[in-house]
C-alpha cells in the first residue's frame, strides 16, 4: 500500500534554526520541500543563505569528501562490505560524527597518504609483473635451447618475436645474419602462441648495431628487457627472469596483505568520516530550501501521517517547545512523495516494480496484486512437482546464504512462492519431470495438459487453454474495475464510465460466446443479454455527454478482449515444457545404453527447467505490466526521500 502523507510546517525562533536542522536530520522523518516564495509570502519570507564561515566550511568539506572518496575507492569491495557491517564502524562514527572539518581533514589526509603509498607501490609492482609476464611464455619456449647450449660470452644475444604470417621476415633473417656476421652467428627458434615464433639470436658484439638496424627495417620486434636488466648479459637475464617474476609475485602478495591489514584497521575511520562529511554537506545543501523572517525560520515538507506526532515529540525533546511542527495543507508543495509500505512477503515483490516508475500518490499500489498473480501464473506455466522441488531447494539455499544480502533474501522469497505454485499445479496436472511422474504412479488431480491418447489430446489442450483464458478474463476485468475505482476517486467521471462500459462489453462477449460454445449453463444467456443492454445504455449515455468517446467504446472493448486472448501464451509456454519432457522420455526409450540415456534425460530436463524459469518469468511479468497494470496503474510518483543522517543507525 501507499503510505498516507501529511504536509508539515515547522516554525521556530531563528537562534534555534541550526539545532532544529540537526534534530530533523537525525530523526530522518521529514521529506524536505523547497518553500515557494510567491505572493504575500514573498513579502515576509526570505531565502536562507550560507554565511561566509559556512561557505568556507562547505568548501573544506567538499575537498575532504574528495580525499575520502579517493581513499575508499582503493579498498577492496569485499573488505568495504564487511566494514560497513562492523562494530568498529559504529565506534568510529560515534567518534567523528559532529567533529570539526579541520579535525577530520588532518586525520583523513594522513590516512590518504598511506593509501596512496600502497597504491603507488602496487601499481609499480604490477607494471613490472606485466612486463616480466609477457616474457614468461617466451622464456619457457626458449628454455630448451638455453639449457642445452653454452651461451658464449663472446656473443651478444638478442631475443626477437615474429608475428604470425610474417614468413618473409623469418626467411630473410638468417640470410641477412650470415651476410652481416660472415656466417658467425647463432639462431635458436621456438614456436609460441597465436602462431608466432620466438628466436634467440647470438651475434658478435661488433655486429650488434648493424643487426639491430636490419631488424628495425624488416619490422621484426626485438624483445625489450626490463630497464634493470638491459645492461646485463642475455644469458644471465634469461636464467633469472622466472626467478624475478616469482619474487615479484611474492612481494605483491605481501604488499596486498599489508594493504588489506591497513584497510581493516583504518577503513572504519575512513568510512565514518565519509558518512559525517556527507551529512554535513547534505545539511548545507538543505538550507536553500528553508525560509526565514527577521526573527523566525520556516521549514516545510512531507511526513508519513502516522509519524507526525513522533516528529513533534522529537523537536520538543531535542530543541524545546519554542519550535512547533504542525500538519498543514500542501501550500504549493506539489504532489506528496510515495512510500510503499507492505508486509514482509509482499515487500519482497516490490523490486519487480522497479522496471516501472513509482505509482502516483493517491492511486493503487499494485504490489499485492503482483504477489497474488505472478507466482500463480508462473506455476501454471511450469506446473511440475519435480521442477518445483528443485526451485524450492534453490530458494532455501538462497534464503540461508542471504543473511547478509537483502537482495538475495528477497529473491529467495519470490522464488519460493513460484516454487510452491509450480508444485501445486504439478499435482493438478500429474507431472513430475515431465511424464516420468506418470510412470512413477503420479496421477493428475484434474487432467494432463497434453494427453498422449489421440482422442483425449484435443480435450486436454482445450481444457488448458480454457484455464489460461479464464485467468485472463478475471485479471483483466479486475484491472478495469480497479481503473474505474481510481478514476471515480480522482473525479474523472468520463474515464470511470468508459471502464464500466468495457466491463459490461467483456461480460457480454464472455457470457454469450460461452453459451454458443457450450461452456456455460443456460442462465448465462439471460445474464449476457442483461449485460448487453447495460452496455448499450452506457454507450448511449457517453455518446450524449462525449460523442467521440461514446462511439469509441466498442473499439475499446475489442481491444480489451485482445488483451484477454494474450493470456493464451500461458498455454503455449506450458505445452512447450510438456513437449520437452516427452522428448526426454522418448530419447531414453530409444537409447540402448542406460547410462548414456540417463545423461540425455538429465540434460534435457536441465534445459527444460532453465527455459521453464526464464520464459514464465518474462511472459508472466509481461502479462502483469502490459495486460493488467495498463488498466489501472498510474505512474509518475516521486520517491519519499527523508532528510536523514547517513549512518544514523550506527550512533
Amino acid at each position: 500500500m501507499i503510505t498516507p502523507m501529511s504536509s508539515v510546517e515547522i516554525v521556530g525562533p531563528l537562534p534555534l534554526f541550526e539545532r532544529s536542522v540537526q534534530a530533523i536530520q537525525e530523526g530522518g522523518l521529514l521529506h524536505v520541500e523547497e518553500i515557494p516564495l510567491t505572493g504575500k509570502e514573498a513579502e515576509i519570507l526570505h531565502r536562507i543563505h550560507l554565511s561566509e564561515a559556512d561557505f568556507a566550511e562547505k568548501e573544506a568539506c567538499e575537498e575532504l569528501a574528495r580525499v575520502l572518496d579517493e581513499s575508499l575507492a582503493s579498498v577492496p569491495p569485499l573488505i568495504l562490505k564487511r566494514l560497513r557491517a562492523s562494530r568498529a564502524l559504529a565506534e568510529q562514527f560515534r567518534r567523528w560524527d559532529g567533529s570539526p572539518v579541520s579535525a577530520m581533514s588532518a586525520t583523513a589526509r594522513a590516512l590518504h597518504a598511506r593509501v596512496r603509498s600502497f597504491v603507488r607501490r602496487e601499481r609499480n609492482m604490477a607494471e613490472d609483473m606485466a612486463l616480466l609476464s609477457a616474457y614468461e611464455e617466451v622464456v619457457e619456449a626458449l628454455a630448451p635451447w638455453v639449457e642445452s647450449r653454452d651461451l658464449s660470452g663472446d656473443f651478444e644475444f638478442l631475443g626477437v618475436i615474429f608475428e604470425a604470417g610474417n614468413r618473409l621476415a623469418r626467411t630473410m633473417l638468417e640470410g641477412e645474419l650470415a651476410a652481416l656476421t660472415s656466417g658467425n652467428y647463432r639462431y635458436y627458434p621456438a614456436g609460441i602462441s597465436r602462431g608466432r615464433t620466438a628466436a634467440l639470436i647470438g651475434i658478435p658484439r661488433q655486429s650488434g648495431a648493424r643487426v639491430r638496424a636490419f631488424l628495425a627495417r624488416a619490422g621484426i620486434a626485438e624483445m625489450l628487457l626490463p630497464g634493470y636488466a638491459r645492461d646485463k648479459p642475455f644469458a644471465e637475464v634469461f636464467a633469472g627472469l622466472s626467478h624475478d617474476l616469482e619474487a615479484l609475485r611474492i612481494r605483491m602478495r605481501d604488499l596486498r596483505g599489508q594493504a588489506d591489514s591497513f584497510y581493516e584497521q583504518q577503513g572504519p575511520a575512513l568510512l565514518a568520516m565519509q558518512y559525517a562529511c556527507s551529512n554535513l554537506l547534505a545539511r548545507f545543501d538543505s538550507l536553500s530550501k528553508f525560509a526565514r523572517t527577521s526573527y523566525t525560520f520556516v521549514m516545510r515538507g512531507w511526513v508519513a501521517t502516522a509519524e507526525v506526532p513522533h516528529l513533534s515529540a522529537l523537536l520538543q525533546h531535542s530543541v524545546g517547545p519554542a519550535v512547533v511542527a504542525r500538519a498543514v495543507r500542501g501550500r504549493g508543495l506539489g504532489s506528496p512523495p510515495v512510500l510503499l509500505d507492505n508486509p514482509p512477503p509482499v515487500r519482497s515483490f516490490e523490486p519487480l516494480l522497479s522496471f516501472l516508475s513509482l505509482p502516483r500518490y493517491g492511486t493503487i499500489d499494485p504490489t499485492v496484486f503482483l504477489t497474488l498473480f505472478f507466482p500463480f501464473m508462473f506455476g501454471l506455466m511450469l506446473g511440475d512437482v519435480g521442477y518445483g522441488a528443485i526451485l524450492m531447494a534453490g530458494a532455501a539455499v538462497m534464503f540461508i546464504l542471504g543473511r547478509t544480502s537483502r537482495a538475495l533474501r528477497t529473491l529467495s522469497v519470490v522464488l519460493g512462492f513460484c516454487a510452491v505454485f509450480t508444485m501445486v499445479f504439478g499435482f493438478v496436472f500429474g507431472e513430475m519431470f515431465g511424464p516420468l511422474g506418470h510412470d512413477w504412479g503420479l496421477r493428475p488431480l484434474w487432467r494432463e495438459r497434453l494427453a498422449m491418447g489421440e482422442g483425449d489430446m484435443s480435450k486436454a489442450i482445450l481444457g488448458y487453454l480454457f484455464i489460461a483464458v479464464a485467468v485472463g478474463i478475471l485479471q483483466v476485468l479486475l484491472g478495469v474495475a480497479l481503473g474505474v475505482f481510481t478514476s471515480a476517486k480522482r473525479g474523472h467521471g468520463s474515464e470511470a464510465w468508459g471502464g464500466t462500459a468495457r466491463i459490461l462489453g467483456i461480460l457480454t462477449l464472455v457470457f454469450l460466446v460461452g453459451r454458443v460454445l457450450g461452456f456455460l449453463p443456460p442462465v448465462f444467456t439471460a445474464l449476457g443479454i442483461a449485460a448487453l443492454a447495460a452496455f448499450i445504455a452506457v454507450i448511449a449515455w457517453q455518446a450524449v455527454r462525449n460523442p467521440a468517446h461514446g462511439l469509441l467504446l466498442p473499439i475499446e472493448v475489442l481491444s480489451t478482449f485482445g488483451n484477454i486472448l494474450s493470456y493464451a501464451r500461458i498455454m503455449a509456454i506450458g505445452l512447450a515444457s510438456v513437449v520437452l519432457g516427452l522428448l526426454a522420455k522418448m530419447f531414453f526409450g530409444l537409447i540402448s545404453n542406460v547410462a548414456f540415456g540417463l545423461i540425455v534425460v538429465v540434460l534435457i530436463n536441465a534445459l527444460n527447467l532453465a527455459l521453464g524459469v526464464i520464459d514464465p518469468t518474462i511472459q508472466g511479468l509481461r502479462l502483469q505490466y502490459v495486460e493488467f497494470f495498463s488498466k489501472f496503474y498510474q505512474s509518475g510518483g516521486r520517491k519519499f526521500s527523508p532528510f536523514r543522517k547517513i549512518g544514523g543507525e550506527l550512533a
